[in-house]
């Protein structure tokens, strides 16, 4: 496993001729992400059809965050 630098390809493949090589993990893919968070993610339907937030109670903003100089 790499980030493709320079030089690294050609040492991987003189000294593990046999070896697999990937330049990225394996755990990062689009498919380890849906099936680790399969039962957290649900999808959601067409933004265009949800209710409109009438009541500003009801809108949920994040948390107000401060800067640190």
């Amino acid at each position: 496993m790499s980030d493709k630098q320079k030089g690294l390809l050609a040492s991987v493949a003189e000294y593990f001729p046999d070896s697999n090589h990937r330049y990225c993990s394996p755990y990062f893919s689009v498919e380890a992400f849906r099936q680790t968070y399969s039962n957290y993610l649900y999808p959601l339907d067409n933004i265009e059809e949800w209710p409109e937030i009438e009541d500003p109670e009801e809108l949920v903003l994040p948390p107000e965050q401060t800067r640190k100089a």
